[in-house]
């Protein structure tokens, strides 16, 4: 099957299925593992790519303290990347426990059409339905069509 949005179509891949609000959830992970798009916001004179994500970065460096303070372990990347024909930018979270557990992972890639920004989303919440062997990467760059 296919998602589609305002902006946007992407295949569903075997194992995952339709839900709410075009999200698509990996099966049996009752919503904890699911991939969606989102409309961010509209950039203007005082607000562009550089600046939301600014913003994320210093949200970022809290976060990473804040893990930490828990005893756990977290890996945040950020690189730039292609989103389609748009240039933006890919982060990636994993978060580890003292035990070695992934209790979180998530991936979103943010990018600016016009004058919106937009992130595509892959999260696994409490680290349910996460899996090694599946590349969001390579997901949204076959899977994953803006629409203009």
């Amino acid at each position: 099957g296919v998602a589609y949005g305002d902006k946007y179509k992407m295949n569903i891949l075997e194992g995952w299925e339709l839900g709410a609000n075009s999200k698509i959830y990996k099966t049996d992970t009752e919503g904890k593992c699911y991939i969606d798009f989102s409309e961010i916001k509209g950039t203007d004179e005082n607000t562009s790519l550089q600046t939301y994500l600014d913003n994320i970065d210093q949200q970022n460096a809290l976060l990473l303290d804040v893990i930490k303070q828990k005893g756990n372990n977290c890996d945040i990347k950020k690189e730039a990347a292609t989103i389609g024909e748009y240039s933006g930018w890919h982060y990636t979270y994993k978060i580890i426990d003292s035990d070695g557990k992934v209790t979180h992972y998530a991936e979103n890639y943010y990018f600016t059409v016009g004058t919106m920004i937009y992130s595509v989303n892959y999260a696994c919440m409490n680290g349910i339905g996460y899996d090694e062997s599946f590349s969001f990467a390579s997901y949204v760059s076959t899977n994953f069509i803006y629409v203009d």
